[in-house]
């Protein structure tokens, strides 16, 4: 086979296959994307839902916060740098205040439920039972796991890695 046929071939396969490849830049909706949501009953606690199956809890029907809010994550840190948009939705959670035994929120990448983790607010006299979001008004804030934590690090799954990776989020 000559050069020319071979550069006929992969420019033919080109257009009939990567068209049907799915990308960072394909407006699917929620496809491996990164996303924080919220529980469906915003009156249950991290301590009410610490021995639910991350499968079992009932979530809001839109993400609180996606890859789109995000500037960068920072992957050995699990810090975060956010959209001014979502800087502002942050401050007013932080003001607004909240439960001592903190808001859940689940960490899902695409229809995978990963971890469950809770905003935590600086006031509270409790000890983070989950993997928490301290809310005390830093710009970049950071996904820390609670005080005791033993086992596997929920946070450092590898399906949160390549799709923050895939978004050309991820600071390593």
């Amino acid at each position: 086979m000559n050069v020319k046929n071979l550069s006929i071939s992969l420019a033919l396969c080109c257009l009939l296959v990567l068209p049907g490849c799915r990308g960072v830049d394909d407006d699917s909706e929620g496809f491996n994307e990164w996303a924080i949501y919220l529980l469906a009953d915003p009156s249950l606690t991290s301590y009410q839902i610490r021995e639910t199956p991350v499968a079992q809890l009932q979530l809001a029907s839109s993400p609180f916060i996606t890859i789109r809010d995000l500037n960068a994550y920072y992957w050995k840190t699990h810090q975060m740098e956010f959209t001014p948009g979502m800087e502002a939705t942050l401050d007013s959670l932080t003001r607004k205040g909240g439960s001592v035994y903190g808001l859940p929120f689940v960490v899902v990448v695409g229809e995978e439920r990963i971890y469950a983790g809770a905003f935590w607010w600086a006031y509270s006299s409790l000890t983070p039972c989950c993997p928490n979001i301290l809310l005390i008004g830093p710009k970049r804030m950071q996904i820390s796991l609670p005080p005791l934590h033993q086992g596997a690090d929920p946070r450092s799954d590898q399906r949160i890695y390549w799709s923050l990776m895939a978004a050309g989020l991820l600071k390593e």
